[in-house]
């Protein structure tokens, strides 16, 4: 089962400051575009093991936006899902620290990463499932 923005903010304990700029950013995304966004997602920038989240994902069930560097600015990419996935890659480590990268391809070489860590790896999962996989050309 999917988790609200809030319940998915507090199972990978974010701060206060993430969280008022997650809601900011949301209804900024939402009064722009005259989409609502009922999934969320916080990517790490790279695949260390430093905790630190860079880019906050919002999903509709036909767009992904990507407010990249998020904390500190906005810069952000509308991309159109449906049925426009060429490419899915996904690689999930064996290690004792948990990370997962999604990777996908859309047409146009336009691209979109994701990394998770820990707590953070099912609900990309879960994600993946709903948003992304469905939407393979």
């Amino acid at each position: 089962m999917e988790k609200t923005v809030q319940e998915y903010l507090d199972s990978i304990n974010s701060t206060q400051t993430i969280i008022d700029r997650v809601y900011y950013l949301k209804q900024y995304g939402e009064n722009f575009y005259g989409l609502t966004f009922p999934s969320i997602f916080l990517s790490t920038d790279n695949e260390d093991n430093q905790l630190q989240y860079k880019s906050l994902f919002l999903f509709s069930s036909e767009y992904i936006v990507e407010f990249k560097d998020f904390l500190n600015k906005i810069d952000v990419d509308l991309t159109k899902i449906t049925s426009k996935i060429e490419y899915f890659e996904m690689f999930d480590s064996i290690d004792k620290e948990q990370k997962l990268k999604i990777h996908i391809s859309l047409a146009f070489n336009m691209s979109c990463t994701f990394f998770a860590q820990g707590a953070n790896c099912s609900y990309l999962q879960l994600l993946a499932k709903k948003y992304m996989i469905p939407n393979m050309k």
